[in-house]
C-alpha cells in the first residue's frame, strides 16, 4: 500500500512539473511574439518616417490643393453643357478634362510617375466598370490620370463630407455610396447604373476600403463586396480588373505625406457581364482570380524611377503663371469699372 501511494505521489509530481513546463513554454512564446510585434512596429515606424523631400512635396501638395480646388469648383459650372454636348456626340466633355488635369497635377506635385500596361484591353467608346485593387491613398488619382477614357468614381459617403474635397467630388460627378444603409446603397448603385447606361464608365473597388498592408495573407486582397458585380449585371457592361504595383509603398494608409516614385497600373482583360452566364458569386470569384493572377507578375524594380524636382517646379510655375494672369485680368476689369 505504501509503494502504491509513493507511485501516485511521484506520478502527480511529474504531471505538475509537465504543466509548469508547458505554461513556461507558452509564456515564452507569447513574450517572443510580442517582442517580434514590437520590432515589426518599430520597423514600420522607421519606414514611415518623413524625410525632408517628402515634407517639401507635402507642403507643395497642400499649396496645389488650396489653389486648384477653388478653380475646379468654379469650372464645375461647365456641367450644365454636358447634355447639349452629349447630344452632339461628344464623348469627352469639359468637366472630364478638368478632372483629368486636376488628378494629373496631383501626381506631378507628389513626384509620382506612372507606367500603364494593358490599355489594349480597354475600348474607349464603350462604357465599363473598372474594378481596382485598393491599397493606397494614390489609387483613385493614378487610375483617373492613366485611364484612356473618363471615369466617375464610386466612394464612401463620408469622403464626400470632407470640406472642399468632398464638394469637388460632387461637382465632378462622382457617386457617394452609404454602405451603412442597404436601401441607400442600392439607390446609389442604381444612380451609377443610369450613368453607365448613359455612356459613362465608373470605377469602384470591390474590396470596399483600403488595405492597411501591401498584402493580406496569401491572397493579397481583402474579401470582395458584391455591389460592383450587381452593378455590372444590372447595367449589362463589362468589368475591367485593375491592379497597381508600388502605390502602397509610396502612400500607404496612415502615412501623412506620399513618397515620390513610380507606380505601374495594369489593366487586365475584361469580363463581360452581358455575355457571360455567370451568377454574382461566380463573377466575384472570376474577377478575384484574375486580379490575383495579375498580381503574381510584378514589374521589374529597375523600372521604378523618381520624378525629378524639375518637372514639379515647371508644373507649379505654369499654375502660378495662370493664377497671376487671371488675377491681373480681373484686377484690371475692377479698376476700369
Amino acid at each position: 500500500t505504501q509503494s502504491h501511494g509513493e507511485k501516485r505521489e511521484f506520478m502527480s509530481s511529474d504531471r505538475s512539473s509537465e504543466k509548469k513546463d508547458r505554461s513556461k513554454m507558452a509564456n515564452d512564446a507569447v513574450k517572443s511574439a510580442s517582442m517580434a510585434d514590437t520590432d515589426s512596429s518599430k520597423k514600420k515606424r522607421k519606414v514611415q518616417k518623413i524625410n525632408l523631400e517628402q515634407a517639401a512635396r507635402g507642403i507643395a501638395l497642400i499649396a496645389y490643393l488650396a489653389v486648384s480646388i477653388p478653380i475646379c469648383l468654379i469650372l464645375c459650372i461647365t456641367r450644365v453643357l454636358n447634355p447639349y454636348l452629349r447630344r452632339k456626340g461628344y464623348k469627352v466633355v469639359p468637366i472630364d478634362i478638368v478632372q483629368r488635369l486636376w488628378t494629373t497635377g496631383i501626381c506631378t506635385v507628389m513626384g509620382v510617375t506612372t507606367r500603364t500596361e494593358g490599355t489594349e484591353n480597354l475600348e474607349p467608346g464603350e462604357p465599363m466598370i473598372c474594378a481596382f485593387a485598393h491599397g493606397s491613398n494614390l489609387d483613385a488619382f493614378l487610375l483617373d490620370s492613366t485611364c484612356p477614357f473618363p471615369c466617375k468614381f464610386i466612394g464612401k459617403k463620408i469622403l464626400f463630407k470632407v470640406p472642399f474635397l468632398g464638394w469637388l467630388g460632387h461637382g465632378l460627378g462622382h457617386i457617394p455610396i452609404d454602405r451603412s444603409n442597404l436601401e441607400k446603397a442600392k439607390r446609389s448603385l442604381a444612380d451609377a447604373a443610369v450613368k453607365i447606361q448613359g455612356g459613362k464608365s465608373v470605377a469602384i473597388s470591390p474590396e470596399g476600403t483600403r488595405r492597411r498592408d501591401p498584402s493580406i495573407g496569401p491572397d493579397q486582397l481583402l474579401p470582395f463586396k458584391k455591389g460592383p458585380f450587381h452593378l455590372a449585371k444590372s447595367a449589362g457592361v463589362a468589368i475591367v480588373p485593375v491592379v497597381l504595383f508600388g502605390a502602397n509603398e509610396l502612400w500607404p494608409p496612415g502615412q501623412l505625406f506620399p513618397a515620390p516614385g513610380t507606380v505601374t497600373v495594369r489593366y487586365l482583360p475584361k469580363i463581360d457581364a452581358s455575355v457571360t452566364k455567370l451568377d454574382i458569386d461566380d463573377m466575384t470569384s472570376t474577377v478575384r482570380e484574375a486580379m490575383l493572377k495579375g498580381l503574381q507578375n510584378p514589374p521589374p524594380r529597375e523600372l521604378i524611377k523618381q520624378r525629378s524636382w524639375l518637372n514639379t517646379m515647371v508644373f507649379l510655375s505654369a499654375w502660378g503663371f495662370v493664377i497671376i494672369k487671371l488675377w491681373t485680368y480681373f484686377s484690371t476689369k475692377t479698376i476700369a469699372k
